[in-house]
């Protein structure tokens, strides 16, 4: 029992570290990407205004994600929900993208969000764990850990690189 404790303890501290490094309270909105041109709290206008093009697959899935926000309202759960299945139906070209985008899926999986699904989210993040039980892949408590490579900008993730 307390390796479960402990687990979803790190779980929680990932996903506060993640959300005090993106916006801090009472100030203006921090702009760092995470992946990318739009995966990433900020400004995605390019010199001129125009918006940055996606650079790939996850990318172009944090601009429909963040236009959903534009047009709905930020942490509209039916935003977050989209994105997820998105994420959850794309193929990755390569391991490394795949690593980046279940951080962002495990990232929207556990935090809040304003609507009627905020119920029903974070089922998301168990369906993405047993998915990984059942077919052999990384192990739960890999959730922090991904969440510390995903941004770099995040305490200790330097270290966590495997690069």
């Amino acid at each position: 029992m307390t390796g479960r404790w402990a687990a979803w303890a790190a779980i929680a501290a990932a996903c506060v570290l993640l959300a005090a490094e993106t916006v801090a309270a009472g100030s203006a909105p921090v702009s760092f990407p995470v992946h990318g041109n739009w995966c990433g709290p900020g400004d995605r206008a390019a010199p001129g205004g125009a918006p940055r093009a996606p650079v790939d697959v996850l990318d172009a899935a944090c601009m429909r994600h963040d236009l959903c926000y534009e047009r709905r309202g930020t942490l509209d759960c039916g935003c977050d929900i989209a994105l997820l299945e998105e994420l959850r139906a794309t193929r990755y070209p390569d391991p490394h993208l795949w690593n980046k985008a279940r951080a962002v899926y495990d990232f929207f999986s556990l935090s809040p969000c304003n609507g009627m699904a905020a119920v029903t989210k974070p089922r998301y993040l168990f369906l993405g764990l047993s998915d990984d039980v059942r077919t052999g892949g990384p192990s739960p408590l890999d959730v922090p850990l991904r969440m510390f490579e995903l941004g770099k900008q995040v305490p200790f993730g330097d270290w966590l690189s495997e690069e």
